[in-house]
């Protein structure tokens, strides 16, 4: 029976993870059946396999409680003041994210067991993304069928895939590929790095085609990582090297790199250098807007109180026509007002458990994923990430006291 309720819990996780639901343009099954599902199996075996220790161990559902209750009490205030339509799409979502990564914390008795569920899941992630990318790109209109007829068709010219926006896209390819990576750096040999070093240029092309800059950001933070943390690169006179090797290539093909980015503007790099379209400049604008407007209802609300995730859709739709704040921290701060800083706060135990554990650059790679977007917050990647950070710092305090314990040296990486 275990067996089964590992592979279910896999299969649930792959859906979640990467919005397989939206791909049911040919089944024609409700997106709402295959979300319900989840939450109930997530909430039945939750339930199950209850260890109050164990789940409460969890930052994230220390948020989503937080989140919910700040929610709920915002809006009894918002109720007198507003009409508002509620809308519980957010509340739904991390509900069900924070019942499925409870079942995954409780069905594995061994960390170990679960660090290779979660390497196991960010690697098929990967291969999923891709083929999605490649059936994108080569077939955008027959992709753009199969999707869900409540999905918004937006991406021909860029891919997304199931995540639908291209940012999201592009992020969570990597932050897939930065988990596997951490999973596989314990033991390196020739094979295992032709396959990674392979695998990264392959989602390098990815993150360039879906036109992602967020996505480079995050590629310039891997490799930053690997010049100051990687056992090769421990001298200061070899990562002075390195980055004079990459600036005299980028100088030598310079003008490879410009005419590549004219020809094509859409593509992450073209977004960055391109001259020959004005869409990332629109885009840059459509994000100050939205910033601007994020701080006006700030104001409005005194920075105080906001609607919580319950009425935060009506009343901003009633307040602007601009997008969502382009910045997840805002996005927060005008939902939440002052309550807002207890979440912050969570984002920051979740800060000094990855330095604990050794996996700041997850941290620092979903901290960009999060500023960039409006409500990268709620998704699923993000969950993800701090479920990971949370299985490594309890390993890493395991791995502490086991040391303590027996007088020698266990290594917590």
């Amino acid at each position: 029976m275990k067996q089964i309720e590992k592979a279910l819990n896999f299969g649930i996780g792959l859906v979640l993870l990467n919005n397989l639901y939206l791909l049911s343009g040919l089944t024609r099954i409700p997106n709402i059946f295959i979300l319900g599902s989840s939450l109930l199996i997530s909430v039945y075996y939750t339930i199950v396999n209850w260890n109050s220790v164990k789940s409460t161990q969890l930052l994230l559902n220390w948020y989503t409680f937080l989140c919910i209750l700040f929610s709920l009490f915002l809006f009894t205030i918002d109720y007198f003041l507003y009409e508002s339509a509620i809308k519980i799409n957010d509340t739904i979502r991390i509900l069900l994210y924070a019942f499925y990564f409870t079942w995954t914390y409780l069905l594995f008795s061994e960390k170990q067991l679960l660090l290779h569920w979660v390497k196991r899941l960010a690697i098929w992630s990967i291969f999923l993304l891709i083929l999605q990318g490649l059936f994108e790109y080569y077939q955008p209109y027959l992709w753009t069928f199969m999707l869900s007829e409540n999905v918004e068709k937006r991406t021909v010219g860029r891919i997304a895939g199931s995540l639908i926006d291209s940012n999201s896209y592009a992020c969570s390819l990597i932050i897939y590929f930065l988990i596997y990576f951490k999973e596989s750096v314990s033991v390196f040999n020739l094979k295992k790095v032709i396959f990674l070093l392979g695998l990264f240029l392959l989602i390098t092309y990815f993150n360039d085609i879906s036109g992602s800059r967020q996505g480079l950001l995050i590629i310039l933070l891997f490799l930053v990582y690997l010049l100051f943390e990687n056992i090769s690169f421990k001298k200061l006179k070899y990562v002075f090297v390195c980055i004079g090797l990459i600036l005299i290539l980028c100088l030598i093909f310079n003008e490879q790199i410009i005419s590549y980015a004219n020809q094509n503007p859409h593509s992450s790099v073209g977004r960055f250098l391109s001259n020959t379209d004005n869409k990332a400049s629109q885009s840059n604008l459509d994000r100050q807007h939205s910033i601007y407007a994020g701080l006006l209802f700030l104001t409005e609300n005194y920075f105080v109180v906001g609607p919580g995730m319950l009425n935060f859709a009506s009343r901003w739709e009633n307040f602007t026509t601009t997008h969502e704040p382009h910045i997840g921290f805002l996005f927060l701060l005008v939902q939440y007002g002052v309550l807002s800083f207890v979440l912050f706060y969570i984002y920051y135990l979740s800060f000094i458990r990855s330095s604990i554990a050794h996996t700041t650059l997850l941290f620092w790679a979903i901290f960009i994923h999060i500023a960039l977007q409006p409500n990268t917050v709620y998704y699923g990647i993000s969950f993800f990430v701090f479920f990971y950070i949370d299985l490594k710092y309890y390993s890493a305090k395991e791995a502490l006291i086991l040391a303590d314990t027996h007088g020698g040296e266990v290594d917590v990486a």
